[in-house]
C-alpha cells in the first residue's frame, strides 16, 4: 500500500511538499550536521569578496598548532590573526590562478597527502620568520628550504607505507574535516603556492650582489669609544648662577612664552620647590653609608638656596640634580612620591627645608622656594623654564667642545684613556672633585665587534650611521672628525681593528649566502605582490571573535 502511495501522483506530490517543507525548515532553522546557522554565514576574514568560514579556518589553524603550542606562544606570535591573513591572501592568489589558468590536479594533491604534506597559507611578510617560529618548513642554510614555507606533516603511514586510517584519523583529529574537504583545501593551498612560485621565479641573485651582502655581514670592527655625558657639565662644570642664566637666555624668550602659555601647573597656593635625592642604601654592602643619615648631616648646612642648588647637583642622583634640584610646582602629577613630599613641605615658608623624607627609591630633602601668587606665576614659570632650556643648552656645547679636544689629542697620538683623563683634569683640577668619580663622567671604553649593519653606539641618534663612519676609517688609530650625536651628548670613535671580508673567504659560503639573499629577495617581491592583490581587492576585514589581534595594545577601562 505505501509503495502504491509513492507512485500515485498524489504521493509524489505529498512527498515533494514534505522535501520542500524540510528543506525550508533546515534553512531557516541551520539545523543540521553544521550545527548553528552562524557556521554557515559567519566569515572569519573577508577579503576582495571572498568569505572564509569558521571552519576552514579551524581546520588551517589547527594545522598549524598540531605540534602543541602554549596559550602565550599563540598570542606572542599572534597566530590567529597570522592565520586569517594567510588564508584571506590565499582566496587573491586564487582569484590570480585563475586569471592565468593555473590549477593543481587531483593527483598531485594525492600524492602529496600520500607522504604525510600538507600545507597552510602564511601571510607572505614575515612567512618564514614566523614558519621558523612554529616548524612549519623544512630547515634549509640559514633558513626555510625555497618552497616548504607553510609546509605542516601528518601521520599517514604504518611501516613506511600510506595507511589510509591513519590518514583519515589524523586529518579528523588535526583539522575536524573530512577527508573529501580535507582534499579540497589542500588542493586550493597547492594552487595558491604554485603562483607564488611564479612571483619567487622572477627573482635573481647575481653573484657580485651576493658578495656585497656577504661582504657588509661578515666584514667586522672594533672602536675606542670616548662618550660624553652633557648632564656631567650641567652637574659638576658649569656656572649656572643667576646672572649667566639671564646672559644666555635672551635667544630663549620664544620658548619661554611658549611654555608659560602651555602651562598648566603652577596653581596659586602651589609650592615651587628643589630637591636633593639620593639612592636607597644597598643592603648588600655592609660598608655603604647610610643615605638618611648623610641628609640629616647635610641638612643644618643648606641656609642659602646657592647652597641647596650646589649640593643638589654635586650629590642628588634625580634628574633634577643638574638644574640645581629644582622640581618646579610640586603637585599631585610628580609621580609616586608626590604625595608623601607635598606632606613634608606642608606648612613650611619659603626658603625653609623640610626633614628627610623616606621613599622606596631613597631618602629626599625638598626646599621650598616660593609660593605660587597670581602676581608671581608667569615670573616663576619663567624662571624655571629659563633655567631648564639654558642649562641643556649651555651643557650640550661644553660636551661638544669637550668631544673635540679628545678628537684633537687623539689625532696627535694620545690613547683615549689618557686624552680623556687630561681633558676632565683640565675642568677639576681638584683629583678628589667629586665629578672625577661620577658615574656620568667622560669615559673611554673599547665597543663590541660589530658589522655595518650595526653600531658601536647603543644611544647613538637615527641622523647618521656611526658604524659606517668607522668603516670608512682606512688604518688602526684613525679618528672619526668630529663629535658624534648621542641621545645624551656626544661621543667620539676611534678605529682600534677592522677584518674585513674577502672574495676568498666567500667562496666558502657562497651557495649559502646565495640561497639566504635569494629567500629575502623572494620573500621581499612575494609581500610586495600579495600586498598589490589586496590593495585593489580593497580592506581585509576580520571577525575579532575568531582572529582578534594581539599584536595591538589593550585599550584600559574607563574610569568612571
Amino acid at each position: 500500500m505505501l509503495r502504491s502511495f509513492r507512485e500515485s501522483l498524489v504521493g509524489q506530490l505529498a512527498l515533494g511538499a514534505i522535501v520542500v517543507a524540510i528543506i525550508v525548515a533546515f534553512a531557516l532553522t541551520g539545523s543540521g550536521a553544521g550545527g548553528a546557522a552562524s557556521l554557515v554565514t559567519d566569515c572569519v576574514v573577508k577579503a576582495g569578496g571572498h568569505c572564509v568560514s569558521p571552519k576552514e579556518f579551524q581546520a588551517a589553524y589547527g594545522l598549524l598548532t598540531s605540534i602543541g603550542l602554549s596559550d602565550q606562544a599563540i598570542k606572542r606570535l599572534n597566530l590567529r590573526r597570522q592565520v586569517a591573513r594567510g588564508l584571506a591572501e590565499r582566496e587573491l592568489l586564487l582569484d590570480r590562478a585563475r586569471a592565468l589558468g593555473i590549477g593543481t590536479t587531483l593527483t598531485d594533491v594525492d600524492t602529496e597527502l600520500a607522504e604525510g604534506r600538507a600545507r597552510i597559507s602564511l601571510p607572505a611578510a614575515g612567512a618564514e620568520r614566523l614558519a621558523l617560529s612554529v616548524a612549519a618548513c623544512v630547515d634549509g642554510m640559514g633558513g626555510c628550504e625555497p618552497g616548504t614555507i607553510g609546509l605542516r606533516s601528518l601521520g599517514v603511514k604504518k611501516d613506511g607505507v600510506f595507511d589510509f586510517e591513519r590518514y583519515k584519523r589524523s586529518v579528523r583529529v588535526t583539522t575536524g574535516r573530512s577527508t573529501a574537504q580535507f582534499k579540497e583545501m589542500q588542493q586550493a593551498e597547492l594552487t595558491a603556492e604554485r603562483v607564488r612560485e611564479i612571483v619567487r621565479s622572477q627573482v635573481k641573485v647575481s653573484e657580485a650582489e651576493a658578495f656585497l651582502a656577504y661582504e657588509r655581514a661578515r666584514s667586522q670592527a672594533t672602536a675606542r669609544v670616548v662618550r660624553v655625558n652633557q648632564s656631567w657639565f650641567a652637574r659638576f662644570v658649569l656656572d649656572l648662577s643667576d646672572a649667566v642664566l639671564a646672559e644666555k637666555s635672551a635667544d630663549k624668550q620664544a620658548a619661554v612664552d611658549a611654555a608659560i602659555k602651555g602651562e598648566t601647573g603652577f596653581k596659586v597656593g602651589c609650592p615651587v620647590v628643589s630637591e636633593i635625592r639620593l639612592a636607597a642604601k644597598d643592603e648588600s654592602d655592609a660598608s655603604a653609608t647610610d643615605p638618611v643619615a648623610e641628609l640629616e648631616a647635610l641638612r643644618p648646612k643648606l641656609k642659602a638656596a646657592k647652597d641647596f642648588a650646589a649640593a643638589a647637583r654635586r650629590l642628588s642622583v634625580a634628574e633634577s640634580g643638574q638644574i640645581g634640584g629644582s622640581l618646579g610646582c610640586l603637585d599631585e602629577a610628580d609621580g609616586a612620591d608626590a604625595p608623601a613630599l607635598l606632606a613634608a613641605v606642608q606648612g613650611l615658608a619659603p626658603g625653609a627645608v623640610s626633614a628627610v623624607v623616606t621613599t622606596p627609591t631613597g631618602p629626599v630633602l625638598v626646599r621650598v622656594d616660593e609660593l605660587v601668587t597670581e602676581a608671581t606665576r608667569e615670573a616663576l614659570i619663567a624662571a624655571f623654564v629659563r633655567r631648564r632650556l639654558v642649562t641643556a643648552e649651555l651643557a650640550r656645547i661644553a660636551a661638544e667642545d669637550f668631544a673635540k679636544k679628545v678628537i684633537l689629542r687623539l689625532e696627535a697620538g694620545e690613547t683615549a684613556e689618557n686624552a680623556t683623563l687630561a681633558e676632565t683634569a683640565a675642568l677639576l683640577a681638584d683629583e678628589k672633585h667629586p665629578g672625577r668619580l661620577a658615574a656620568d663622567r667622560p669615559l673611554s671604553d673599547i665597543s663590541r665587534p660589530f658589522t655595518i649593519e650595526q653600531s658601536p653606539l647603543f644611544d647613538s641618534t637615527d641622523s647618521e650611521s656611526p658604524a659606517a663612519l668607522v668603516f670608512a676609517l682606512a688604518k688602526p688609530d684613525e679618528v672619526v672628525k668630529r663629535p658624534i650625536q648621542i641621545r645624551e651628548g656626544y661621543a667620539v670613535l676611534q678605529l682600534k681593528e677592522k677584518d674585513l671580508a674577502t672574495k676568498e673567504t666567500f667562496k666558502e659560503d657562497r651557495d649559502k649566502v646565495m640561497s639566504q639573499l635569494w629567500s629575502r629577495k623572494a620573500e621581499d617581491a612575494l609581500a610586495a605582490f600579495v600586498d598589490e592583490l589586496v590593495e585593489k581587492a580593497g580592506p581585509i576585514a576580520y571577525d575579532n571573535t575568531y582572529a582578534p589581534d594581539d599584536s595591538a595594545p589593550s585599550t584600559p577601562p574607563v574610569r568612571k
